[in-house]
């Protein structure tokens, strides 16, 4: 009775060192077999296809069509083990892809195009496929791909703009890409692909394919809305008053006139408005009613105020003459306030004219000054500053109030 109960002992004892070395064995397979495939071309083993070195990237470079007996063996592979075993897997497809390229450029190109197909709604192996479709000048395929992969990720138009742009131009590329683009997408895709698609357009200076996409717009965008603010900031820089009216009418519902200071009294002033901005500063504080705007300033800070500004279109070669109304209360420093005309002209910062810089207190009363508006310019921008000083009494404090701005064309 004993010495059986010592043979099963032994036997347990021996079927648990087998079981043990047994799965040391394993790991030690499993870790060598996971060394060797990321050292190898393939790249991984759930995605054999992506880490192979790609002979078409090759043939940009060297002009040689033919494909490395390597890379082509397991393309094969690859090729027969998922069209066989899944044929809804795009990675078999785009293997016989790669290996008919030569010998059958039409039949290549089907497949590429069935890949393509399966990988609809998966980005990152349609992103690739359309990478290959550019590199072979597939342009169809390609922006379809495109299309599709700006449907599936709306923040990321802008590489594909870049491409697709280059290569078509700018009339081809709004009616093959931005037009079609924007049928496949829903209202929350369509707002940010439309501004990838401005900022694009803005990027390139492109200014017939800004007005294109500027229509494509919903007629209720506000000035509150990015692309507005994008769009304004470029036309005028660009000196583009016509332009800038329409976007400006629509957008804020007011009729805006050449030569007119669209709110004279102050009474839209906000953060986003041309006429007036005024960007909020620490230390600044603002009362408003319908005769015009006071600006507080508690004695904290010295710097150089220049947030509140008024964008006006002009006409150039014309004399003009500015008149406001102003008042100051206990104004610090000697550095003053004062009311400037500037523009930009092909990237050059100009001062048209500015009245004299007033400190201390004065009473409401009229001034003005006049500029004239050099050829090329069409918008203007006024200015209510004050610059820093290096002043030991250099705290800015007390009251400005303005209203009745009013441009006179002399």
């Amino acid at each position: 009775m004993i010495d059986l109960r010592l043979s099963m002992s032994w036997v347990k004892l021996w079927v648990f060192i087998t079981l043990v070395l047994t799965s040391l064995a394993l790991i030690f397979v499993a870790k060598k077999g996971l060394q060797e495939a990321s050292n190898s071309d393939v790249g991984s083993i759930t995605n054999p296809l992506w880490g192979l070195r790609n002979p078409y990237r090759d043939l940009l470079i060297s002009n040689d069509v033919s494909i490395d007996p390597t890379v082509e063996d397991r393309l094969v592979d690859i090729s027969r083990t998922y069209t066989t075993n899944n044929p809804l897997d795009p990675q078999g497809w785009i293997a016989r892809s790669f290996l008919m390229a030569e010998s059958d450029p039409a039949m290549s190109a089907l497949y590429l195009k069935q890949a393509a197909m399966l990988s609809w709604n998966r980005e990152v192996p349609l992103k690739k496929i359309y990478t290959e479709q550019l590199v072979r000048g597939y342009l169809e395929g390609s922006i379809q791909s495109a299309i599709r992969l700006i449907t599936l990720k709306p923040n990321a138009a802008g590489q594909y703009f870049f491409d697709l742009y280059a290569i078509l131009g700018s009339n081809e590329f709004y009616e093959t890409v931005s037009l079609p683009a924007m049928q496949t997408l829903n209202n929350e895709q369509r707002s940010i692909v439309l501004t990838h698609f401005l900022e694009f357009a803005i990027n390139a200076e492109d200014d017939p394919l800004i007005s294109k996409i500027w229509d494509l717009f919903p007629e209720d965008v506000s000035t509150e809305d990015k692309r507005y603010l994008l769009l304004t900031k470029y036309l005028i820089d660009k000196q583009s008053w016509s332009r800038l009216k329409q976007v400006w009418q629509l957008a804020s519902g007011r009729q805006v006139l050449v030569s007119r200071i669209s709110d004279p009294e102050f009474n839209q002033v906000s953060e986003d408005s041309l006429c007036w901005t005024l960007k909020p500063v620490k230390g600044v504080t603002r009362t408003s009613n319908q005769n015009g705007i006071q600006l507080s300033f508690d004695g904290s800070r010295n710097f150089n105020y220049e947030q509140l500004r008024c964008v006006v279109g002009v006409e150039a070669g014309n004399v003009y003459r500015l008149k406001y109304s102003w008042a100051g209360d206990n104004i610090s420093t000697r550095s003053g306030f004062f009311v400037q005309a500037t523009t930009n002209l092909d990237s050059k910062y100009m001062v048209l004219g500015r009245s004299e810089a007033r400190n201390g207190s004065w009473s409401l009363q009229s001034d003005g000054f006049e500029f004239t508006a050099p050829k090329g310019v069409s918008i203007i921008t006024l200015v209510i500053r004050r610059s820093a000083t290096d002043n030991l009494d250099n705290k800015l404090s007390g009251k400005i109030y303005l209203s009745g701005f009013k441009l006179d064309k002399l």
